[in-house]
């Protein structure tokens, strides 16, 4: 083995490898109410205590920005 790559996971904003399904699931539900406005998607859910939930505020959050 030549190269060893290294995936630094505590970089990520909730610092957490479910920053990269949540990442995709937010993006997932803000494509959805966009082509799919009848939906009437106004909120994300998660049943979490713990990284997921973090994960979820995090990336819901950046929709305000």
């Amino acid at each position: 083995m030549k190269k060893v790559y290294i995936k630094m996971e505590g970089q990520l904003p909730s610092e957490s490898f479910k920053d990269r399904g949540m990442s995709v699931a937010i993006s997932e539900a803000v494509r959805l109410q966009k082509f799919y406005p009848k939906l009437k998607i106004r909120s994300v859910a998660c049943a979490s205590t713990g990284d997921t939930s973090a994960s979820a505020a995090i990336y819901s959050s950046y929709l305000n920005d």
